[in-house]
């Protein structure tokens, strides 16, 4: 594939009030941009490896490897598609010149659900795949449902969401060929270097393994879509170079650690280390001290202003140093948390790094 495919026709992220030019950065870049960062936490991180390993049952973590990433380079393919791209309009012009916005039958269209649902109800799979088989239509299915629902989600079959001729059939077919283009391009980048292809089936993906597929795709997602790392940048390099360009960026940004997901873990000094001036641990703090030191849901349920943010802080601490764990990741504040809580909880995180959390994003809580 080269910047003259099909394609590169479709913006993957556009923003007027970017500070830099163009406004816009190709589908395929962000495709890459995402995958990158999935490949780099995949490498840094054991208990990614392990949990992947278990939900999945794989026996080669050099062929699981291969499936993630590549499904993960899947997770925009709604966004190939018309109505998607007409959400732009001016970004949509300077990428298809040419195009006939008036062939474009404009209605609500979401990438994520609407996405998967066109390429399910339309059969591409069984195309791109070369078969029609049950069996291994519904293995990749899985696997799609799972990363194309963005922000968690798990996308299902509904042919309620299917939408119909909403444009003139030359981009109706140009969208679908730009789909199948891009899986066989993501084939060559992520499954054939192992010596998978299309043909080949991947890992069945349970309904408890698509969370941790839509988990894990959502947080390199969100890393990927970081403009001030992957700057917009107009098509110039083929795919492959663009890959090996952004996983050497990422290395020398060393992202992984400015977004938090890598640090050096302090020796764990107990819950008090998290609290302020003279206070000592209450309540339920005193008893992560017995909890066990092992994988597992933790749930920590208390009143309102009884510590339960610096106790399910302490737990990590502690899971983290033991090796138990390896990153800290949690829900952001339901609303605007005040000036005081931002600074607890982020002191708290710098107690147990030995690197602070990124400061441009909004703070995080272990338990909202």
């Amino acid at each position: 594939m080269d910047v003259s495919s099909a394609c590169f026709r479709y913006w993957g992220k556009a923003d007027p009030d970017y500070s830099g030019e163009p406004k816009w950065h190709p589908f395929v870049y962000h495709s890459l941009d995402v995958a990158t960062v999935a490949s780099a936490f995949w490498a840094c991180s054991p208990s990614v490896r392990r949990a992947f390993r278990t939900a999945l049952g794989a026996s080669s973590d050099e062929a699981l490897r291969a499936w993630v990433l590549f499904f993960v380079a899947l997770h925009d393919i709604g966004k190939l598609h018309a109505l998607f791209q007409i959400k732009a309009p001016e970004t949509l012009k300077a990428t298809w010149p040419g195009i006939e916005p008036n062939g474009i039958r404009r209605r609500p269209y979401d990438h994520g659900c609407n996405g998967f649902v066109q390429v399910d109800e339309e059969d591409e799979i069984a195309d791109w795949i070369g078969t029609d088989q049950r069996k291994p239509v519904i293995a990749f299915r899985n696997w799609l449902a799972a990363v194309a629902g963005h922000h968690g989600s798990i996308c299902q079959p509904d042919p309620i969401k299917h939408i119909r001729e909403y444009a003139v059939e030359d981009i109706v077919r140009h969208d679908a060929g730009a789909r199948r283009e891009w899986v066989e391009e993501a084939a060559r980048l992520f499954l054939a270097p192992v010596g998978l292809t299309l043909g080949d089936a991947p890992p069945k993906c349970s309904v408890a393994a698509r969370s941790l597929v839509a988990g894990f795709c959502s947080l390199c997602d969100w890393i990927g879509s970081n403009a001030e790392l992957f700057e917009y940048r107009l098509p110039s390099k083929k795919p492959a170079e663009y890959l090996g360009w952004a996983e050497a960026h990422l290395a020398r940004e060393d992202a992984l650690e400015r977004f938090g997901l890598t640090a050096s873990v302090l020796s764990y000094e107990g819950v008090a280390a998290l609290l302020r001036g003279d206070e000592r641990p209450r309540g339920i703090q005193t008893l992560i001290d017995g909890l066990p030191m092992a994988g597992g849901l933790t749930i920590v349920e208390a009143p309102t202003g009884s510590g339960k943010t610096e106790a399910a802080l302490a737990h990590a601490w502690r899971l983290l140093e033991g090796g138990a764990a390896d990153s800290l990741s949690s829900l952001p504040f339901p609303r605007k948390p005040p000036p005081t809580r931002c600074s607890l909880v982020c002191g708290s995180l710098r107690s147990a790094h030995s690197v602070a959390p990124p400061t441009s994003f909004s703070p995080m809580a272990t338990v909202p």
